[in-house]
């Protein structure tokens, strides 16, 4: 049988210490491809493969953290805008007390101009009814003067003590 297929292979062409020298170059060749080329393809796809997991943890991490910012962004722009309406409202709570100080110190402003209003007009009355009363005193004593001329002596002096006893009465009531 030996014989039967060294001769097939011999009619097929093929020579056995070609084959042979050939399946010992494929050998060779297929140890130093492994050693030196198919391991170290291997290493670099799992570092590559740990590099993507790796990334792909990273990246879950950055949007849970993105996550987390954004929420904080939203409560810190709340707690800014209630801090906001908060200050407004002390301002305007400010300002309202503040208006009220200030009414009320025109108020009393007001109410002290009036007074020295009134007395500059009562001073002003009082020289007036002065002025007046020194004119009427005049005029009165030119009159009674004109009047007396005219009367007689006697029916003038029980005139003036009847004006006088009328007036001593009244003023003792």
């Amino acid at each position: 049988m030996i014989q039967t297929v060294s001769e097939l292979l011999h009619n097929f062409g093929v020579d056995w210490k070609l084959l042979l020298s050939q399946v010992v170059n494929f050998a060779i060749l297929f140890f130093l491809l492994k050693k030196f080329a198919y391991q170290p393809i291997l290493a670099i796809l799992r570092k590559r493969r740990e590099t993507i997991a790796e990334g792909l943890v990273m990246r879950e991490e950055a949007e849970r953290t993105l996550g987390e910012i954004e929420t904080l962004k939203a409560k810190s722009i709340t707690e800014a805008q209630e801090e906001a309406l908060a200050v407004v409202k002390r301002a305007e709570e400010t300002a309202v007390e503040r208006k009220d100080e200030i009414i009320g110190e025109a108020t009393a402003r007001g109410e002290i101009l009036i007074s020295e209003a009134k007395q500059k007009a009562g001073k002003e009355v009082e020289k007036m009814e002065a002025a007046v009363l020194e004119e009427a005193e005049v005029l009165v004593r030119e009159g009674i003067k004109q009047v007396l001329r005219r009367m007689p002596a006697g029916e003038r002096d029980e005139e003036l003590i009847r004006g006088a006893l009328s007036a001593l009465k009244s003023a003792k009531v």
